[in-house]
């Protein structure tokens, strides 16, 4: 159930091995749990029109400016924080992620992590893009099932069928270009169902950026 065309993107087993350089886990990080009235079930466009989204009720990140729908069985999500390190003032991130485990079976979950700066501060690329990506799966040391490009809502990206032999856990992964920053959204479960369930299908289509 690929949504698959052509795009810019280079394929993920061309860049593993530029997974190992990268230093995001190396960054200071401050986790944090959001309340629910603080996640907005709509965004305000100031001054135009009010935009039509995906999914109308996804809800919008405080800090992360995305939009997403969590599955039901999705419980205890947690913020993670990196500060900007480009001087843009406070209250901006280089990266927002946000991780819900599946309700009685903590082993499996959901995440969306969003990218705003780049370290060398230029727009993200598809290369870019494309080795966080590989990063998330070469620390996992996840073996890729099936990949593909990507398109949706006018973002570019690469999607990952994984599967994790030490735990027999299968992933599913998205990641998109979108206005020069990084979007990754990921699923993990204890099998293939996971590619038919429609609550995690809608989950992967609620997310978006809300600017």
């Amino acid at each position: 159930m690929m949504i698959i065309t052509k795009t810019s993107f280079p394929l993920l087993l061309l860049v593993l091995l530029a997974a190992s350089c990268s230093n995001d886990a190396d960054k200071t990080a401050t986790e944090t749990t959001a309340a629910a009235d603080e996640w907005a079930p709509v965004s305000e466009t100031a001054g135009g029109p009010a935009r039509e989204f995906a999914d109308p009720e996804a809800l919008t990140h405080p800090q992360g400016r995305f939009r997403v729908r969590w599955p039901a069985n999705c419980v205890g999500v947690r913020t993670r924080l990196e500060e900007s390190e480009t001087g843009t003032g406070p209250g901006q991130y280089d990266m927002v992620s946000a991780t819900g485990v599946v309700d009685g079976d903590p082993a499996c979950g959901y995440t969306v992590w969003a990218f705003f700066n780049e370290p060398d501060g230029t727009a993200a690329t598809a290369e870019t893009v494309t080795r966080r990506m590989a990063y998330v799966i070469g620390h996992r040391e996840l073996t890729i099932v099936n990949q593909g490009p990507i398109m949706r809502l006018g973002m570019e990206g690469v999607v990952a069928y994984c599967r994790e032999e030490t735990t027999d856990l299968v992933f599913w992964v998205e990641a998109y270009l979108s206005k020069g920053r990084t979007l990754l959204v990921a699923a993990w479960e204890r099998g293939d169902f996971m590619f038919e369930d429609p609550e995690i299908l809608r989950f992967f289509r609620s997310v978006e950026f809300v600017d």
